[in-house]
């Protein structure tokens, strides 16, 4: 885990970067190769029930969130499955903690509440009427 850390890109400023905007070390890279694996999308099939073989994916990385992030949303239309993995070493900020809620107009009307610790992995299948929000 630490050799993907500290490979993990720079990123000093809000957003969502593309993998080819930011530089990255090896154990990164290798991660990267891991998660566009047949067997890694095949357990998200298998998972989720849905054939996802000719369909494209997007890995982006983050470093730092703006206050817009906290903002109740849905995905964007063009994606399918989200998968997040919490590559930040400590948190001790009581905020950062990502919700998934039932509606689109209560924070406090949730189903989960992931908390951003190293390691963690969310996956879930976007729908047209699922928000969610960071805390």
């Amino acid at each position: 885990r630490s050799a993907i850390h500290n490979d993990y890109p720079e990123v000093n400023r809000p957003g969502s970067f593309p993998l080819g905007e930011v530089t990255y070390g090896s154990a990164f890279a290798r991660l990267v190769e891991e998660m566009r694996s047949d067997e890694f999308r095949k357990a998200f099939e298998e998972k989720f029930g849905i054939d996802l073989m000719n369909r494209p994916d997007m890995i982006t990385v983050r470093g730092r969130c703006s206050e817009k992030d906290g903002k109740i949303h849905t995905d964007s239309e063009t994606k399918i499955i989200t998968i997040l993995i919490y590559m930040n070493a400590g948190w001790e900020s009581a905020g950062g903690r990502l919700r998934l809620l039932r509606s689109g107009n209560n924070l406090d009307d949730m189903i989960l509440e992931v908390p951003p610790t190293e390691g963690t992995l969310l996956a879930f299948r976007r729908i047209r009427s699922a928000p969610r929000d960071s805390v």
